[in-house]
């Protein structure tokens, strides 16, 4: 059985004086620390229990979080790309501005946290639950949804071109294809009027004048848009009238 005992700021930075790191022989205990400014790299959080923690402005690549409880934190422009957090637990901790891109959420459990700005990119929530999480402005383009639980999410200024958001619980979103010059789908997600088509999105009216331009440009071709747009106006008729949720 792994020991737990309570790490100090202090000791953390002795261990990496020293070249030791965090191993994973002991499962460490974080609670009420400013830890801003550190240098993670490759450290091993996993299963760790941390509260009430500051590591804003912290850095390194492929940290580990595995299985951790993470509560009452802060992550704000904290630089962990290809970090992990599977099986994670966080809970009213905020990431604004984070760079997480790349990174391993899936099977995780989120409530009430914040994510304005953050660096999602190709990072994958597969199989995860979210409760009141806010997306507000994130990049997250490429990101993987399949299986994730969504409610009371918002995606409202994210880029999400390239996010797989089939097979997913919860979030409103409607798909329709292959349409375009690009043979694929057309999504949209009512609740925050974000249409995507392949690598463009924008919202309703500027996906009704993109599909314009492009059958200027394609006369004579056969895209199908005009079933993508119905879907469209009727997705979000029917969003705003309450029958669908």
């Amino acid at each position: 059985m792994c020991e737990r005992r309570t790490t100090t700021r202090g000791e953390l930075e002795h261990l990496l004086r020293i070249g030791k790191g965090l191993t994973g022989e002991t499962q460490v205990i974080l609670k009420d620390l400013d830890l801003s400014g550190m240098d993670l790299q490759d450290l091993n959080f996993k299963n760790a229990t941390i509260d009430n923690v500051d590591f804003s402005y912290t850095q390194g690549r492929k940290a580990d979080f595995t299985g951790a409880s993470i509560k009452n934190s802060t992550f704000n422009r904290t630089c962990l790309k290809h970090g992990s957090w599977s099986e994670a637990t966080i809970q009213n901790t905020t990431f604004a501005c984070a760079e997480l891109h790349g990174s391993d959420f899936s099977f995780s459990k989120f409530k009430d946290v914040h994510l304005l700005g953050a660096d999602l990119s190709y990072s994958g929530f597969e199989g995860s639950r979210l409760l009141r999480v806010d997306f507000h402005n994130t990049n997250s383009r490429s990101t993987k949804w399949r299986g994730a639980i969504l409610y009371d999410v918002s995606f409202k200024g994210s880029r999400l071109s390239g996010a797989q958001l089939k097979n997913t619980k919860g979030l409103v979103i409607r798909e329709v294809g292959p349409v375009g010059t690009y043979c694929g789908p057309v999504t949209y997600l009512p609740a925050d009027n974000i249409v995507i088509a392949g690598c463009w999105q924008g919202n309703e009216e500027e996906f009704y004048a993109e599909c314009l331009e492009v059958e200027k440009k394609h006369p004579d071709s056969n895209l199908s848009l005009d079933i993508a747009q119905y879907m469209v106006k009727a997705t979000k008729k029917d969003y705003k009238e309450g029958n669908i949720q």
